[in-house]
């Protein structure tokens, strides 16, 4: 038995398996290209074929594929394409579409498992906010491109993360080493009225904004830190790698990545990178 099934092709045990298949449920549908949708429909009018001659006739040979998905999020990805090119390869756009039934979510199950009547609302505003974003609703009639104010129980200000990222290094006794930026004068403002007085290195150091480490940046061996910039992308460090210390050194730091196809790689970062 053990003989007859390792003699198995991968191809066939898959072609079976389409075979026998009555339902399909296939996940983040919007996100792909629609000739891979139509690949697949192919696919699966040409084997079944075999089975029913009639089969080539109907969509996905009459198998039942379920479509799941939400286009207020990632439409499909075309390099350097504009908003029509990516609406045109969207799953909407596929012959396909015109066989599809839609159907719509209408309860939010995270209010059914809401601890308290005051937190069921709170998550009912905030996902009918969110909601609102999607559909346009928020910020008035635009063409796409429109202010949204954020409210300010969701916002956390610079100060605060400082406060936690300060909290959560002096729970670590071990020695660490502090880091200053280097920050300059463009030579192009030097002939502009007054901007050097206004932008000057020391005004440039008290800067503390969002996505922008601050000019003094304390850092330990075991702290998890995350890039905010592209330096290598074969080696995954690209923005939003996150890593965690394992070597201070004066030009160079060492450190392990946390996660991505290189976990648990080590790699070196310069401080200062051009």
């Amino acid at each position: 038995m053990e003989d007859s099934v390792s003699n198995i092709k991968p191809e066939s045990a898959l072609v079976e398996l389409i075979v026998r298949a009555k339902l399909i449920i296939w996940d983040e549908a919007p996100m792909i290209h629609k000739h891979c949708i139509e690949a697949v429909d192919m696919t699966f009018r040409d084997i079944m074929r075999v089975c029913n001659e009639f089969s080539m006739d109907k969509p996905f040979s009459g198998k039942t594929v379920f479509f799941c998905g939400d286009f207020l999020q990632i439409l499909p990805v075309v390099p350097k394409g504009s908003r029509q090119d990516i609406v045109n390869v969207a799953i909407n756009s596929t012959y396909l579409w015109r066989n599809c039934t839609i159907l719509r979510l209408t309860k939010n199950m995270r209010l059914l498992s809401a601890a308290s009547s005051d937190e069921a609302s709170r998550l009912k505003e905030f996902s009918s906010w969110v909601a609102s974003i999607g559909d346009g609703v928020v910020g008035g009639p635009n063409d796409g491109e429109v202010t949204i104010d954020l409210p300010s129980d969701i916002v956390l200000s610079n100060s605060v993360v400082d406060e936690v990222n300060q909290l959560m290094m002096s729970l670590d006794q071990s020695h660490g080493r502090v880091y200053l930026s280097s920050d300059s004068i463009s030579n192009s403002d030097l002939t502009s009225n007054g901007l050097v007085e206004i932008h000057s290195v020391e005004f440039l150091n008290k800067l503390k904004c969002s996505g922008t480490p601050n000019h003094e940046l304390l850092l330990k061996v075991g702290t998890p830190v995350m890039l905010l910039r592209n330096i290598d992308h074969s080696n995954g460090l690209c923005n939003g790698t996150r890593l965690v210390i394992t070597r201070l050194g004066d030009y160079i730091l060492e450190g392990q990545v946390l996660g991505g196809h290189n976990i648990g790689h080590k790699v070196l970062i310069p401080r200062k990178y051009e």
